[in-house]
This record gives structure tokens, sequence and C-alpha cells, in this order.
């Protein structure tokens, strides 16, 4: 018998349902519980994380970034 396998993220204890799933760009794995809710928007976490921006590799500024988070 296989023991189960756990993973914990943010207090959240989720077992592992399904591992090494292959997709178009990389591996997945099914867990059975949510890990986490995520606190800010994708928009709201690139405002906040320059190194997302792929306009941050050119030096462009993203301007306006904010409001769109809003829509």
């Amino acid at each position: 018998m296989v023991a189960a396998r756990y993973v914990e993220v943010n207090y959240v204890r989720a077992k592992v349902v399904g591992s090494g799933i292959c997709v178009q760009n990389g591996i997945i794995h099914q867990v059975d519980h949510i890990l986490g809710i995520p606190g800010r928007s994708v928009y709201q976490e690139i405002a906040h994380n320059p190194s997302l921006r792929q306009d941050a590799l050119t030096h462009t500024p993203v301007v306006g970034l904010g409001e769109q988070s809003r829509a």
C-alpha cells in the first residue's frame, strides 16, 4: 500500500489525489482542497510586483494598470 502524500500551504493541508499529470507547459498535481484564496487580483499582483511585468524587461513603465483591476 502506498502512503498518502500531503502538501501544506498557508496553514491549509491537502491530500495529493493525482500526480504527474502531463500538460503542455509542465506537470500538475491534483489536490483535494483549495490551498489558499488569493489576496489580490492578477492585475493587482502585477502592479505590486514589477518583476512580473513583461514591460519591465524593456524598462517601460506600465501606466494605469491599477485601474484595470477595477473593471
